[in-house]
């Protein structure tokens, strides 16, 4: 089986890649893991990554983790990032954008996610 990304988001300002390890390590063995912090300072922006090696894990964890001390989280499968500037462009200086859909015969619209929560607080 394939190795799977978690997405987690509501994590507190004091959430830390150990902490979040111990948790996640009790659905089963962690790869990697990792709270983004701000830059240049120890306070969490509010999400992190957790990956497994194995996708079963991965699935119990969507399924079972919903707490970070008392702190409810959102747990999804992390989505790739795109690295096509033609599609990303303008919308690139609100946070990263982790998917764009651009309709064929629309010069009107688009529709992006983003990874950073914070996007509203931009706008």
């Amino acid at each position: 089986m394939s190795a799977q990304t978690l997405f987690i988001s509501c994590l507190p300002a004091s959430a830390s890649n150990e902490r979040l390890e111990e948790i996640f390590s009790e659905v089963g063995p962690v790869k990697q893991c990792f709270v983004v912090k701000e830059k240049g300072a120890e306070k969490c922006r509010g999400f992190g990554y957790v990956t497994y090696s194995m996708n079963e894990d991965a699935q119990r964890a969507l399924k079972e983790l919903k707490e970070y001390d008392g702190h409810k989280l959102s747990v999804c499968v992390a989505k790739k990032k795109i690295h096509d500037k033609r599609k990303t462009g303008v919308c690139a200086k609100f946070g990263t954008v982790l998917e764009a859909k651009i309709p064929l015969k629309s010069g009107f619209f688009s529709f992006f996610s983003f990874s950073d929560e914070h996007l509203f607080e931009l706008l």
